[in-house]
């Protein structure tokens, strides 16, 4: 009698381990820059019930093409005109909030509590220089919170329009219709957001002078869109997910990561994580002494700022292991990613806790939170060296290899700087001598400069 054999004649379990070997892809799916929109991944998706989510990796990279860059150009333009109008207003009307509502900002953003109790004391417009334009928080944090305490006046205060200086009161009518810094954007919404700017002929003359290269969307951007686009349960079955961020895009980048925060919420077995190629992102297109030199200048200020942010996800929600942040340093001179990583990242967060530990030991002996954040009664401004509240620690997080920290690096950091041996009889310098020295650069730096140029 001849014997039949069936799939289906095997147990379940063996059977998902039949579908995951056909699934499995070698090297995962790629997502297809011309074709995410179009929706062929999610056809696949639905079709098999997520099955090939859970056998393979998804790799998400920056995408453009004709008319994407367009749009991309026009929200990132947008968004960051929006964001300051919303800065201006919360700067100059926050003081109008109630006692109910400052006491509730307080709980919630304890970080700011200085910020708002000088606000409520104010009478008028309270301008100020302020550390990266948040007062040395992350700045989606601070972003948030301005949105946020300009909710609450609008709540509270049902006359807050007339309060409010005409120029900004557009930019409170944003807060009933907010769109996010991580989506991709229909026209219908970038106009709709434009509409809202003020002086809207001034800024469309400016957007026509200020558009040059080319405009991408994040991958994070493209990973959001595709995930909020499949069914619950197809998400569900997403284990892996790469989101290679291999050139530079508009929006904020360092700020999508919050946007996947529900993604890993609803789904505890996905793990992303998120490559920032340093060389793509930062480097200038042509590599002259001068362009190097820019690089070297602002590395410290743009690496701080994807640092901090990535630092700052799990207290905004963000799910323990669901997301990590690798800092990518490959590309034509790798070699040299160690110097200068050490010779300014490192350098920098040294000096700011440098800085800080010296001016706690002075008479008073401690900096108030605006002698830190703002410079306030300090000559030029304050310490050029402040970067982030947090950058020192997250720093110190990359270096020591700490397991728990939420980013790291594919390239030897180095050993961490000593505080006190490279910066001698620092405790009594001025804030003027501090802010020479450290604008002082050793040999060593410009040795790096010469590498990446003759590379």
């Amino acid at each position: 009698m001849a014997s039949s054999f069936g799939l289906f004649s095997l147990p379940r379990k063996l059977r998902d381990m039949v579908y995951e070997h056909y699934f499995a892809v070698a090297g995962g799916y790629v997502c297809d820059s011309q074709s995410f929109l179009r929706g062929k991944l999610r056809k696949v998706a639905v079709e098999t019930k997520g099955l090939p989510f859970r056998a393979n990796a998804i790799t998400f990279k920056t995408v453009t093409s004709q008319n994407l860059g367009a749009l991309a150009f026009d929200f990132s333009f947008v968004v960051h005109h929006l964001d300051e109008e919303q800065d201006s207003l919360f700067r100059s009307a926050g003081r109008h909030v109630t006692r109910e509502a400052h006491d509730d900002l307080r709980r919630r953003y304890p970080q700011f509590a200085p910020l708002l109790d000088r606000l409520r004391a104010d009478r008028g417009y309270f301008g100020s220089f302020r550390r990266q334009h948040s007062y040395g928080e992350v700045p989606s944090v601070y972003r948030e919170f301005c949105r946020d305490t300009l909710q609450a006046l609008s709540l509270c205060n049902p006359d807050a329009l007339d309060i409010l200086p005409l120029a900004h009161r557009s930019a409170l009518r944003t807060l009933t219709c907010p769109i996010h810094h991580w989506v991709i954007p229909s026209q219908d919404d970038v106009n709709r957001l434009f509409s809202n700017l003020h002086e809207t002929s001034e800024l469309t003359i400016e957007r026509r002078f200020t558009l040059d290269g080319i405009q991408r969307l994040s991958a994070a951007a493209v990973a959001i869109h595709f995930m909020g686009s499949l069914p619950a349960a197809s998400r569900r079955q997403l284990r892996d997910v790469v989101l290679d961020e291999d050139h530079e895009a508009v929006a904020l980048p360092e700020c999508h990561g919050r946007g996947l925060i529900p993604f890993c919420q609803e789904n505890p077995q996905l793990r992303i994580q998120r490559r920032l190629k340093l060389w793509q992102n930062f480097f200038p297109a042509k590599k002259t002494v001068e362009s190097c030199i820019v690089f070297m200048l602002r590395m410290t200020d743009r690496v701080s700022r994807w640092m901090v942010e990535a630092r700052a996800l799990p207290s905004a929600g963000m799910p323990a292991a669901s997301f990590s942040l690798l800092l990518d340093g490959s590309g034509p001179v790798s070699q040299h990613f160690y110097h200068a990583f050490q010779l300014t990242v490192q350098r920098d967060a040294a000096w700011q806790l440098a800085w800080t530990a010296s001016q706690e030991r002075r008479d008073p002996p401690v900096l108030s939170w605006f002698d830190r954040r703002v410079g306030e009664g300090l000559p030029m401004d304050g310490y050029f060296g402040y970067f982030y509240e947090d950058f020192p620690a997250a720093m110190r997080d990359i270096v020591n290899d700490d397991p728990m920290s939420i980013a790291r690096c594919n390239f030897d950091v180095g050993e961490p700087w000593d505080i006190g041996n490279p910066i001698p009889g620092h405790q009594a310098w001025s804030i003027v001598q501090w802010n020479a020295e450290w604008h002082r650069h050793d040999n060593q730096w410009w040795e790096v400069v010469s590498s990446f140029c003759t590379s």
